[in-house]
This record gives structure tokens, C-alpha cells and sequence, in this order.
């Protein structure tokens, strides 16, 4: 006997995007709880029931087991899964990662900085600044007085600056060789500076303390623009085309134009937000919490900031996201999970789960920070 159901049109699809909304805020834990399998099975169970009947229906079905078969969490860290090298702060030291998994612990230094091709490394340790390779094998050093934080190295392969807060906090900037150090600007606010990417010239957005945002070409020292106070910035990062500036601060995320005028202000709840740029165009992804105790990994574009791409949500505080150098996956750090995940940023995002991270990083067992993927 043949048994045929009429469904109504646009069933499967909207079965189907109920679903994916389920899964990108499904709870992931290194050992499955019963709760999640029985969300899980009621999900595929909402499934059959709208169009398991019919030919196409079987084709959803095989969809949704794919998306939410979660596999278990890998044990280490075997490999990242795109090309280049990865920064991570322990309670031992940093590390630097290979992209085969293997990895380097480096001498005691405070804060690292990538080159802009990823070929050295600046590092500071109290009242010095170096350049080492990522080997370990030191350039040259730069000693000055009070403790110095928040390296960045910006530039092209063949002419690079290295941007730097020492007393003060005062800004300086040196040259990638070590020479020409000079005072670029006194009494800052103590934020990340960031180096306007693709333009051939050396110009350096940094914060005062009264919240106005800067941008200076380090080689002519004078102001070009600057836009009005605000909130004090934690951070500045530049998108990857230059076309906005961002501003994260501890309740809010500004968006800027190079003109310093304003694109968008995004409000953030109370708690840690992590921010990383993409390497390619105007997108960047931000962590944010929201309710009370759960966080998410959101995807814009600088140029539409009104929309969002939630790629990942989950019980607990994300502490930092970079992206890969490729553009292809994010690294988001979770210590209440005690984990690394991989989260892909294409349309049906996967996520490579890592477990045990404290331990590989640590003798004392705490979670590691992130400091940069090139």
C-alpha cells in the first residue's frame, strides 16, 4: 500500500532552520548530558514529523543528523586545522603552536605581538621590548624605564614599526630593527593601538584618556584625525581592508570610519568581550554574554553592522576568539568547558571541540589565554 502525506510548502525548510537555531545554541560538554540527548531527540523527532514521509523529507532528515551528531571532544591538540601559528598564554609562559600541533615554550616574557608576515615575534618582559623569532632566538632588545605593555608591529614585510606603551603610560614607536625609538604621545589610555592595514604608510590609531580615538602617521608625528571621547577603549582593531575602525570598550563596541565618523555603537552587557578581525574584506567576530549566565559568538560586517551571524552559544564565559589566518575557522577559548573549539565560519558552521587544554598548557592546571594566530 502506498501512503502519501501532503506537506505544506515551506515545511521542510522551516523544520529545517528551527532545528540549526536549536543546534547553534546546544550545550556542549566533553561528556554528553541527558538533557541534550533528549533536546537532540526531540529536535530529529520534530523532523520526522513534518517530512520523513516523503522523498525530500528523507533528505532533510539525513541533514539534521548530520548537524547535530555531536562527536566527542578530541582529547589534545593534534593540529590546528588551518595554516599558520598560534600564540597562548599559560601560567608558565607563552607558547607558540605549529600548525602539526607541536609546540614551543617560549622564555618568560609578559605580552607577544605577531610581525606582519608572521616572521618575528615583539615581546615584552618588565622594562624591555624584543624581537625574537618564533624559536625562541632573540634580535635585539630595547630597554626603557617603567614597564613596558601592549607591543603591536604593523608595516610591510621590507619597513616595519613597532608601537609600544611604556611610563605613563606614554606611546612609543620604534622600527621593526630596533632603531629610531621615539615618544610619539604622552599620557594614552592603556588600549591595544592598532596599524591601519594596506596603505603603504605607517598610521596608528591609539585612545586618550578621555575616550577620543587618534590616528597619526608615525613617520610625519602630527594628528591627522580624531574623533570625540567616548567610553575608555580596552582595544582598537582595524577590519582587514581598512574601512572601519573598532573600538571595544567595556560596555560598548563602537564602529568608526577612517573620517572618525561614526558607523554604529553596539552595546555590551556586563563581563568579558573578546573581539578578532577577519583576514580578508570588513568582517569581524565578537563574544558576548547574555542572560545570565550563558555567552555567544557572533559574526558582522563592519559595513551592516545591524546584522548578525550567531555562530556558537552556550552555558558560561568566553574568554577569546581569534581567526585563522585563512578565514575559514575561529578559535573560541571556554573554560568552564575546559575547552578549545574550532567553529567554522561558512554557511552550516561545524565546530572541532579540544579537550583538556588547562593540562597541555599548564603545570598548574589554568586555563590559557589566546594571543594571536598568523
Amino acid at each position: 500500500m502506498n501512503l502519501h502525506v501532503d506537506i505544506p510548502e515551506g515545511a521542510e525548510e522551516r523544520a529545517w532552520n528551527v532545528v540549526r537555531a536549536a543546534y547553534a545554541e546546544r550545550e556542549v560538554f566533553p561528556r554528553p548530558r541527558p538533557y541534550v540527548r533528549a533536546a537532540l531527540a526531540l529536535a530529529v523527532a520534530l523532523a520526522v514529523v513534518t517530512g520523513a514521509l516523503t522523498g525530500p523529507g528523507r533528505a532533510v532528515l539525513g541533514d539534521i543528523r548530520e548537524a547535530v551528531g555531536e562527536k566527542n571532544a578530541a582529547p589534545a591538540l593534534f593540529a590546528l586545522p588551518a595554516p599558520g601559528r598560534l600564540i597562548v598564554y599559560s601560567t608558565d609562559g607563552p607558547w607558540i603552536v605549529d600548525r602539526d600541533g607541536s609546540k614551543r615554550l617560549l622564555d618568560r616574557y609578559d605580552e607577544l605581538s605577531w610581525s606582519p608576515h608572521g616572521r618575528f615575534v615583539a615581546a615584552t618582559r618588565r622594562e624591555e621590548l624584543f624581537a625574537i623569532e618564533p624559536n625562541g632566538d632573540v634580535h635585539w632588545s630595547l630597554a626603557r624605564t617603567g614597564r613596558i605593555s601592549v607591543p603591536t608591529w604593523g608595516g610591510t614585510r621590507d619597513d616595519t614599526r613597532i608601537a609600544y606603551l611604556g611610563a605613563g603610560p606614554n606611546l612609543r614607536v620604534v622600527g621593526g630593527d630596533g632603531k629610531g625609538d621615539r615618544l610619539l604621545a604622552r599620557n594614552v589610555a592603556r588600549a591595544t593601538p592598532a596599524w591601519l592595514p594596506a596603505t603603504g604608510r605607517h598610521l596608528l590609531a591609539f585612545a586618550d584618556r578621555r575616550g577620543g580615538i587618534h590616528l597619526v602617521d608615525v613617520d610625519r608625528p602630527a594628528p591627522l584625525r580624531h574623533a570625540p571621547g567616548g567610553e575608555v577603549p580596552e582595544e582598537l582593531k582595524w577590519v582587514a581592508d581598512g574601512s572601519a575602525l573598532l573600538v571595544l570598550s567595556p560596555r560598548s563596541l563602537r564602529i568608526l570610519r577612517p573620517d572618525r565618523s561614526l558607523v554604529r555603537r553596539i552595546a555590551l552587557p556586563p563581563g568579558p568581550h573578546s573581539l578578532a578581525v577577519s583576514p580578508h574584506g570588513h568582517s569581524f567576530a565578537l563574544t558576548r554574554r547574555f542572560g545570565p549566565d550563558r555567552s555567544e559568538l557572533l559574526v558582522f560586517d563592519a559595513a551592516h553592522p545591524l546584522e548578525a551571524r550567531r555562530l556558537f552559544a552556550a552555558t558560561g564565559t568566553f574568554t577569546g576568539v581569534e581567526w585563522s589566518p585563512d578565514g575559514r575557522w575561529l578559535l573560541l577559548a571556554w573554560p568552564d568547558a575546559d575547552q578549545w573549539l574550532f567553529v567554522g565560519t561558512g554557511g552550516k558552521s561545524k565546530v572541532r571541540p579540544v579537550a583538556r587544554v588547562a593540562e597541555q598548557f599548564s603545570q598548574s592546571g589554568v586555563f590559557p589565554g589566546l594571543g594571536g594566530w598568523c
